[in-house]
């Protein structure tokens, strides 16, 4: 498995920092099932070292299987990306509420976060295809129940609707905090025309 691993990594991008790991079971059965108490995935077909298409089978099945697998590793990499933008906002609220301003983060850094939970968002859509058969699925229709039963078990659907829903959270915090620091911006600048103006009529009276 090591080895796989990193032999994986030279066709990866953004590689995470921190490996997911879980430990499940399989076995074989009539039907497909998944044994909630054992954590144990229940395969239809036994590969036979002599028969070619059961070994193919097999395969594919334990392949549907993967792909749900991966796919949770991958919710799981995201809500980790979501979690460590949720923690550092949670300081900038407090310190809005506490203050009235931000003094700690700039234009810059909001824009940052903003610009990452939109590429996660994105990510989680457009590149993860969380929520999509895979092609194995679509190009073998048989072992498309097993990989809905992972999916069922490992409640895929209704984790990418929570990490969405947090990370609309954060975006409007992050928005909130951005039209605050526009403002305090603009204040600024009206202040120093203000100063400057004065110093204009100052100089035009010390002049006359």
């Amino acid at each position: 498995v090591d080895e796989l691993l990193e032999i994986s990594q030279f066709f990866s991008q953004r590689i995470s920092p921190d490996i997911e790991e879980d430990d499940y079971l399989f076995t074989y059965g009539d039907d497909f099932d998944y044994i909630t108490s054992k954590d144990c995935l229940v395969l239809k077909t036994v590969p036979d070292l002599e028969d070619k298409e059961s070994l193919e089978q097999n395969e594919l099945e334990k392949l549907a299987a993967s792909h749900g697998f991966a796919q949770s590793s991958k919710l799981s990499s995201f809500a980790e990306g979501v979690q460590r933008s949720i923690i550092a906002t949670r300081g900038l609220a407090a310190e809005l509420a506490a203050e009235g301003s931000i003094v700690s983060a700039s234009q810059k850094d909001i824009a940052r976060n903003l610009g990452q939970l939109v590429l996660d968002r994105h990510t989680i859509y457009l590149y993860a295809d969380v929520l999509d058969s895979p092609d194995v699925c679509w190009e073998n229709p048989e072992v498309d129940p097993l990989y809905k039963l992972v999916e069922r078990f490992l409640e895929l659907s209704p984790r990418v609707e929570l990490l969405n829903k947090r990370v609309e959270v954060v975006r409007e915090l992050l928005s909130l905090l951005s039209d605050e620091l526009k403002n305090k911006h603009a204040a600024r600048l009206e202040e120093i025309i203000i100063y400057l103006i004065t110093i204009e009529i100052a100089l035009t009276l010390i002049k006359d």
